[in-house]
């Protein structure tokens, strides 16, 4: 079970997105879900217009400039609950003396996406967010796995360091390369409920998983940070 949370708190983007006008709101969750699940590969923005309910076929380029203005704003609404969710728990780790202990410094990064969900409580953000992974990326990006992340994402992966003897940067590049199975298992787990399969609780999915990742981050021998 989990170490931190009583209970899981699903968002969607109605519960997040207070700031935002109702016809951006629309706008951000078609999109969300269309490119999470049709990848963004030849994404037609007309399409997202239209099942947003907008009779305008340009509805995202008058609101946000192109497709990666959309983009943008759908990082935006997310990760600032993301961002505040991971800070509340791990000032919560901190108060319990937890910092020692790695599921729990595992469960303040994962849990706040797991609670990432659409208006039927499927995890259309995970999706989207595995999709925007897989995007090769542009010659003016920083490469994601040397970006330094900041704020809890930092202070989380300082204690992970100490704990696991690595410097910042190896536990950086390891949570890269296994951080993505959470959201897989989060997928399959949406995909056996459609399905009408018997499914675990979202708490114990993701109590499985940061088992999992923690003996992956113990395992001693790990590819170096460039491959020949």
């Amino acid at each position: 079970m989990l170490i931190l949370a009583d209970t899981i708190l699903p968002r969607s983007l109605d519960d997040i997105g207070g700031g935002e006008t109702p016809t951006r709101l629309r706008l951000i969750a078609a999109g969300e879900k269309m490119l999470g699940e049709e990848g963004f590969r030849g994404a037609a923005l007309h399409r997202i217009a239209h099942a947003a309910g907008q009779k305008n076929k340009y509805a995202i380029q008058y609101h946000f400039g192109d497709l990666e203005g959309l983009v943008d704003a759908i990082f935006a609404l997310r990760l600032k609950w993301v961002e505040q969710r991971r800070r509340d728990l791990f000032e919560c780790a901190r108060d319990r003396g937890l910092l020692d202990s790695l599921p729990a410094l595992l469960e303040t990064l994962l849990l706040p996406m797991a609670e990432q969900v659409d208006d039927e409580g499927r995890h259309s953000y995970a999706r989207f967010w595995l999709q925007h992974m897989a995007r090769p990326l542009r010659l003016d990006d920083t490469h994601a796995r040397t970006r330094r992340k900041r704020g809890p994402v930092e202070y989380v992966h300082v204690e992970m360091a100490r704990i696991l003897n690595l410097d910042i940067d190896a536990v950086a590049l390891r949570m890269h390369l296994i951080g993505s199975m959470v959201y897989w298992a989060l997928i399959d787990r949406d995909n056996g409920r459609a399905m009408g399969l018997p499914v675990p609780t979202l708490d114990i999915t993701l109590a499985g998983m940061i088992a999992v990742m923690e003996t992956a981050l113990h395992a001693p021998q790990w590819p170096p940070l460039t491959m020949a």
